[in-house]
């Protein structure tokens, strides 16, 4: 896979003056944002009178990195989502869709284009719902489309090639399967792989007495397991670690008893967990309570994960993944989402990477509109989409250093592969009281730029 460093060149819109227009206020913005609880609905944002803690459209299009001609604001675009709205990964449904309500919000604001979101339930990666979504989708015309779940497990893959339907995954990237899938393109780097070289760099330096592990692999598919498996064991065996055992378990279960059983009989100094949502909670409650103390290392955490295992079963775990410093995003336009965040969703924790994807990936969706108009295209012709969208992959991001000069940071995109290539990712940790994550690395794909923080 061609790699990119996160210090390429970025080509961002250069900034013209605007007229200030007001952007919604923070207790008008909650309205435009509130959740539904049905498993399909729409949402958008609608422009307001200013208010207390608002911000001016022009500030808004320059901290964004958004150019302020061809904005589309008579435009009405509506815009899929087919996320998990329910079961076991409720929880992303919920960050997710929260983040892409916000920029729909903020973008017609600002005097873009009237994003209309539809969304689409595939219930924790059902494969006849995400059929059903997209066929929903396709059928009214949807030329964009927001996914999770790898393109809901795949099942999407096909409907979005026939429909021809930009689509973007900020949640679960391409993985394997789904690389180079037409119109399909992750928006954040292929996990868990992208976290193994990270997470390998950090055993190195901080775990060292870690010679051999175990390997949990939730089922998502035969040959997503037999990749992860692959990438894992290639990334320890890098640094000297041996894999003693590996264990596959149902992918969205709560019983993995005969798993740990296993694990705890081959007594490897850690084990490293590549499973999904509440499922890590399950695993850390069940393998702590029967006695095993090797070091855990994972690639995701939730809140409900802490909550399920409880605080000792939850203590020292680490975990490493894409990463969204809520405290210190690291650019500009990551420091206005957060607080944006907070003002839209006052009982919201602070906003996750997930959220910030998908906040982001509406905006992505702005600048592909943008050039279509620029180049006299019609943005309802997927030919004129699919050429806007491809005529440069590098993107503003809300995670990462400031790109090139800008307010923002930057991720990339593999035009064969259709896979992130740089995004800002880290290493944390589990605190002693078992309620509390502290971030102890830094890096990006492929490990590079690993920086451990004391």
């Amino acid at each position: 896979m061609r790699r990119e460093s996160f210090l390429t060149p970025v080509k961002f819109p250069r900034r013209k003056g605007l007229a200030v227009a007001a952007v919604a206020s923070a207790s008008l913005l909650l309205a435009a944002c509130g959740s539904s609880s049905s498993s399909s609905s729409t949402a958008s944002g609608s422009p307001a009178a200013s208010g207390s803690g608002s911000a001016s459209a022009a500030s808004l299009l320059a901290t964004a990195c958004i150019d302020n001609s061809n904005l589309g604001g008579d435009l009405t675009i509506p815009v899929g989502a087919v996320l998990s709205l329910s079961g076991s990964g409720a929880f992303y449904g919920d960050t997710m869709s929260s983040g892409a309500k916000l920029a729909a919000a903020e973008i017609k604001a600002a005097g873009g284009p009237d994003f209309q979101l539809n969304l689409l339930d595939h219930k924790d990666g059902n494969a006849q719902a995400g059929v059903a979504a997209t066929r929903q989708l396709g059928e009214n015309g949807t030329r964009f489309a927001l996914y999770s779940y790898v393109g809901a497990l795949g099942s999407a893959f096909q409907g979005i090639e026939q429909y021809k339907m930009l689509s973007l995954d900020g949640g679960g990237g391409t993985q394997l399967f789904g690389q180079g899938k037409p119109y399909f393109y992750g928006t954040r780097a292929p996990q868990p792989f992208e976290s193994f070289p990270g997470i390998a760099e950090w055993i190195k330096t901080k775990q060292p007495d870690v010679k051999t592990a175990s390997i949990i692999l939730p089922d998502n598919g035969a040959e997503n397991v037999k990749g992860t498996l692959a990438s894992a064991t290639a990334a320890l065996a890098s640094i000297g670690v041996t894999v003693k055992d590996s264990e596959v378990v149902t992918y969205g279960g709560t019983d993995f008893q005969t798993a740990v059983t296993k694990i705890i009989a081959a007594n490897a100094d850690a084990v490293i967990n590549t499973q999904y949502g509440s499922d890590v909670g399950y695993f850390l409650k069940q393998y702590r309570g029967a006695g095993g103390k090797a070091l855990v290392v994972g690639v995701d955490l939730v809140p409900d994960v802490l909550k399920i295992a409880g605080p000792q079963a939850a203590a020292g775990f680490a975990f490493g993944t894409e990463y969204l410093d809520p405290t210190s995003p690291g650019n500009d336009w990551g420091k206005h989402f957060v607080e944006a965040w907070k003002a839209a969703y006052p009982d919201k924790p602070a906003p996750d990477f997930y959220a910030g994807d998908y906040y982001r990936d509406m905006f992505v969706i702005w600048h592909v509109v943008q050039r279509v108009l620029a180049s006299g295209g019609d943005v309802n012709n997927p030919d004129d989409v699919l050429k806007a969208f491809t005529s440069d992959l590098t993107f503003p991001d809300v995670k990462g250093e400031p790109a090139n000069g800008t307010q923002c940071g930057a991720f990339s995109i593999d035009p064969t592969t259709h896979a992130a290539t740089s995004t800002a990712m880290a290493m944390l940790e589990v605190q002693p009281d078992g309620t509390s994550t502290k971030k102890v690395a830094t890096f990006n794909v492929d490990a590079k730029d690993f920086k451990l923080i004391n």
